[in-house]
């Protein structure tokens, strides 16, 4: 704390802190406490999350937003158009087809990090592919602290080309639906899963094709082999 103290004495300070939903409610407090003793400091946080909110983070945010510490501002992914613009901008001596500017835009979900990178591929003028090591990076990252149940619940996912039920996956990895249904909503918090319906049942999907992409590629030939022939039988 007294360092950044000294810092901001010296010069005002902006500091970056991504993804804060996956902060446990411990680190929430912690930063709550420095931003409060940072309050008469010319320092400003910039704090990024997706859009959807685990509880213990919604009471942080609120917390801040009532006490006049907290500004949001809601940034939303590229429309298509606005998709294809952006790729044409930074591909302005390449010009693409349909089908080209379609399969980046699938493959983004107009998520502006995921944009750039692909068209520094193109211009490097190197095949594309939608796992690039810096996207792999990011993901497994992103990924890095779940246990072990989400990653097993995400591995029979990424076998599946559509949307499962819950009970099936409940039957895939053997436990309760009460407990499949915590961790998919615990996934969905962190916007990783999303739920739909389709008559009676729940069904249960990546919110984002590369997580989906990135999920079953991890996967050993070995484990695709084994899941694939589980679910199956399921």
């Amino acid at each position: 704390m007294t360092v950044l103290q000294q810092l901001a004495e010296m010069k005002p300070l902006i500091i970056l802190i991504e993804d804060i939903h996956w902060m446990d409610t411990e680190s929430l407090g912690t930063l709550q406490r420095v931003l409060h003793r940072l309050a008469q400091y010319p320092v400003a946080f910039v704090l990024t999350k997706h859009l959807e909110t685990p509880p213990h983070l919604d009471e942080c945010l609120n917390a801040l937003t009532h006490q006049g510490k907290l500004d949001r501002v809601q940034l939303q992914p590229f429309l298509r158009e606005e998709n294809f613009d952006f790729i044409r901008s930074q591909l302005t001596d390449r010009r693409l087809s349909d089908d080209e500017l379609e399969q980046l835009y699938q493959s983004s979900q107009g998520i502006p990090f995921f944009l750039a990178e692909y068209t520094q591929l193109l211009r490097r003028n190197e095949k594309f592919t939608p796992l690039t090591p810096a996207i792999k990076a990011k993901l497994g990252l992103k990924l890095a602290n779940l246990d072990s149940l989400d990653n097993e619940l995400l591995n029979y996912l990424s076998c599946c080309p559509k949307p499962v039920p819950l009970n099936t996956l409940a039957q895939l990895i053997t436990l309760s639906l009460e407990k499949v249904i915590a961790i998919v909503e615990n996934l969905g918090y962190f916007y990783i899963l999303k739920e739909s319906s389709e008559d009676d049942d729940v069904l249960v999907s990546f919110r984002q094709h590369i997580i989906h992409l990135y999920c079953y590629d991890r996967l050993s030939l070995s484990k695709k082999r084994l899941l694939h022939g589980q679910g199956s039988e399921a």
